[in-house]
């Protein structure tokens, strides 16, 4: 693993106990560039995939709360599950996972 594929793991694994989950894990397949990251709290587990060929902005902070408020908003107002991740910036098993909390 270069340098900068382990600083980006290094953060995404300190995002990922920030907001609350246990971290488990990870996985890294140096063919393809990309990483798998585990982690769980007490009610679910949280699989983070980091592909590290892509330049992607940062989204913006939000804790669980707010972004379960944002979901469940999108989801009154009639959009689906992958517009909502596209439109929030998270992957799409996070919107069924606050869907299926909720």
């Amino acid at each position: 693993m270069n340098k900068k594929h382990l600083e980006v793991l290094k953060e995404a694994i300190e995002n990922t106990k920030k907001a609350g989950f246990e971290f488990v894990g990870y996985c890294y397949d140096e063919k393809k560039e990309t990483a798998v990251i585990y982690a769980h709290d007490n009610d679910m587990s949280l699989r983070t995939v980091i592909n590290f060929n892509i330049k992607v902005s940062k989204p913006r902070r939000r804790n669980r709360d707010e972004l379960s408020a944002e979901v469940m908003d999108l989801l009154d107002k009639g959009y689906k599950q992958c517009a909502i991740a596209n439109e929030l910036g998270i992957s799409q098993s996070l919107v069924s996972i606050i869907k299926k909390k909720m």
